[in-house]
């Protein structure tokens, strides 16, 4: 069958028939040489009609962004996926894995505290101001002036210093110099 045949069947049909092709362990691109045809032909041909490829399955994307499965697979002990219904104006079957699922049982179980958490954060009051103190260096100079000037140091402490200077590299070290005094005098300048 070819590409232009294919197209010729509504749109279900293309969509089973791909479906099918990749299923059987086949590439998108192996099913585009079979019809003769290019990859992304196939991929923009179902885009513009509103399927979207999910877990090597072209899947319909409606109106409302629910997801409705055209070619359903049955559960079994090697599938890891699920089908569910979702009851709202139109039913809707949708394909999870096994983590989603997990994820979502556990926020059942955890439903009472995650809705205690919710009331807090709607009742709090606001008037209430928290500090967040950050750890870390921050570099609070009193001006940006810099000198340049000439000091002797002790070799194992510029060492020391030297390496220091290399785990941040995001300052400066004439910045962390400065900081490294003033520290130091706001300590011992009592």
């Amino acid at each position: 069958m070819t590409w232009n045949d294919l197209k010729n069947n509504d749109i279900t049909y293309i969509v089973k028939y791909i479906n099918d092709k990749l299923n059987d362990s086949k590439s998108l691109t192996r099913v585009a040489i079979e019809l003769g045809v290019s990859e992304s032909s196939i991929r923009k041909y179902l885009t513009k009609r509103g399927y979207k490829r999910i877990n090597d399955e072209y899947i319909f994307i409606g109106d409302n962004n629910m997801t409705k499965v055209i070619n359903s697979k049955s559960q079994s002990s090697s599938d890891s996926r699920f089908n569910i219904a979702i009851e709202d104006d139109n039913s809707h079957n949708v394909v999870i894995d096994n983590q989603f699922k997990n994820n979502i049982i556990s926020l059942a179980k955890d439903y009472d505290k995650i809705q205690g958490v919710l009331n807090w954060f709607e009742n709090k009051d606001d008037t209430s101001v928290i500090e967040v103190v950050q750890d870390g260096i921050k570099i609070d100079l009193p001006s940006k002036d810099a000198i340049r000037t000439t000091v002797r140091l002790n070799k194992e402490s510029w060492n020391l210093f030297d390496g220091f200077c290399e785990k941040f590299r995001e300052f400066n070290k004439s910045d962390l110099m400065s900081m490294a005094l003033l520290e130091y005098i706001k300590k011992y300048d009592k």
